[in-house]
């Protein structure tokens, strides 16, 4: 099924696409983060235990990939993602810092791939793969509400 969104990969992309491939291979962007109560796992705060939630998680480390993005493509898109694969190897508590670092692998016509890494105090927590899909904003709102 071909996307109302989105040019076929084997078409020549549409004015304003090639944006996308001057994105630096391999650059990175990081954003720092304090693990708040509404962080937390539910079910394990449930027995005293407070950690980060591997869906939070998720969530920092989507917004890492998209904040490198959009420095890159123009203001009329975004990005959203379609694919993560994620290890959560280590809980992290209230009060803990964790750095997410995004590293751009590669961009395919308007797909990116993301290699992503979260620290706290130097130590791995957590690495995934990414995948994101840049859009026109306007054909996504017209494509959502039929406007």
């Amino acid at each position: 099924m071909t996307s109302r969104l989105l040019p076929r990969i084997e078409q020549p992309l549409a004015k304003g696409w090639s944006h996308m491939f001057r994105i630096p291979k391999n650059v990175n962007h990081t954003i720092v983060f304090e693990v708040s109560p509404g962080d937390v796992e539910d079910f394990l705060s449930e027995y005293g235990i407070d950690v980060l939630s591997t869906a939070r998680l998720l969530h920092y480390m989507a917004v890492a990939a998209r904040e490198l993005l959009k420095r890159y493509i123009p203001q009329d898109h975004t990005s959203v993602g379609y694919y993560f694969e994620i290890y959560h190897v280590k809980p992290t508590t209230i009060g803990e810092r964790a750095q997410v670092t995004a590293k751009l692998l590669n961009v395919d016509g308007y797909k990116a791939e993301f290699k992503i890494e979260v620290k706290v105090k130097d130590e791995v927590v957590a690495k995934a793969r990414h995948k994101r899909r840049i859009i026109s904003v306007q054909k996504m709102i017209r494509r959502v509400y039929g406007v």
